[in-house]
C-alpha cells in the first residue's frame, strides 16, 4: 500500500479501532504509529478525560480508547 492509498482510507474512515497484544516493549505503539503516520505518542482517554498513557502498562481493558494525533 502506498502512502496516497493509505491517506485515502484513513480520510474515509476518520476513526477506527485496532486491537494489539504483545508482550512488553515488542512493538505496539510502534505499529500504530506507523498505521497512522505518526511518530508521537498516543493519548488516552478514560470517561472522556485524558490520562497518563503509563495507566496501560498494567492494564488490559479494551474498552479505554486510545487515540493517536
Amino acid at each position: 500500500m502506498n502512502d496516497y492509498e493509505a491517506e485515502r482510507i484513513r480520510s474515509k474512515c476518520g476513526k477506527f479501532r485496532i486491537l494489539i497484544i504483545g508482550r512488553a516493549n515488542a512493538g505496539k505503539t510502534t505499529i500504530l504509529q506507523r498505521v497512522c503516520n505518526t511518530t508521537e505518542n498516543p493519548v488516552v482517554y478514560v470517561k472522556g478525560e485524558e490520562v497518563d498513557p503509563s495507566i496501560l502498562a498494567s492494564s488490559s481493558d479494551v474498552c479505554r480508547p486510545i487515540s493517536m494525533p
